[in-house]
């Protein structure tokens, strides 16, 4: 009886260990701090898949990457300066992202630029869900028309001034983006394998379409 005793309180303890292991695991997952997320996301591994899916983080180019970054960070850093009392992914609820859409709405950017930050947001949330024990995205399906704010395409005299007032290789990397419409990071990559000065030709594969299908 003695033995059987010991052996129901060593069970009871196991128990109660295994509940506080549970709920400690619980709290320190829900615990992600806004400042933290980035590394987070960059620690799990990129899957072949174009949309954001909890514990899965879309395969993308380290050009767009480091643009996620930037925005993320700005958001992070917004966050500490404005709500400190809430540094937790979890802590970000509507009325925080309601907050910051209306931040965004009100600077000069482009409604495309807007968009895309707030879907960097959703897409960080939404694949870090899980271990933050998100229930709820705040950032998902808040795009709006981008009709609203425009921008004028440059006049060619407009272009001929900028090109003409700029020397060296800030000059060639404005002739290039203007005379190819390759994009800046294209322009910056060039290779001497893709310009053929006796045909006259630049042939490239762009690299924001160089992984999904390869076209020149």
């Amino acid at each position: 009886k003695d033995k059987l005793e010991a052996q129901r309180q060593i069970l009871s303890r196991m128990q109660a260990a295994s509940e506080e292991l549970e709920t400690a695991t619980d709290a320190a997952t829900n615990d992600i701090q806004v400042a933290d997320a980035w590394e987070a996301y960059i620690a799990l591994p990129p899957v072949d898949t174009r949309k954001a899916q909890p514990g899965k983080r879309p395969d993308t180019g380290e050009a767009t990457l480091e643009v996620y970054r930037q925005q993320w960070e700005r958001f992070a850093k917004w966050m500490k300066a404005t709500h400190p009392e809430s540094p937790a992914l979890g802590d970000i609820g509507a009325d925080i992202a309601n907050e910051y859409i209306k931040r965004l709405d009100a600077s000069r950017i482009s409604a495309n630029t807007r968009n895309k930050h707030v879907d960097t947001l959703a897409r960080v949330l939404c694949v870090l869900s899980d271990q933050a024990k998100i229930t709820s995205n705040p950032f998902a399906g808040r795009r709006r028309g981008q009709g609203t704010n425009t921008r004028n395409e440059l006049t060619t005299e407009q272009l001929r001034k900028l090109i003409q007032g700029t020397t060296g290789e800030l000059r060639l990397l404005l002739a290039l983006g203007t005379y190819t419409g390759l994009r800046r990071g294209d322009c910056c990559t060039l290779l001497w394998d893709e310009v053929d000065l006796k045909r006259g030709r630049i042939v490239r594969v762009p690299g924001k379409t160089a992984r999904h299908d390869g076209k020149a």
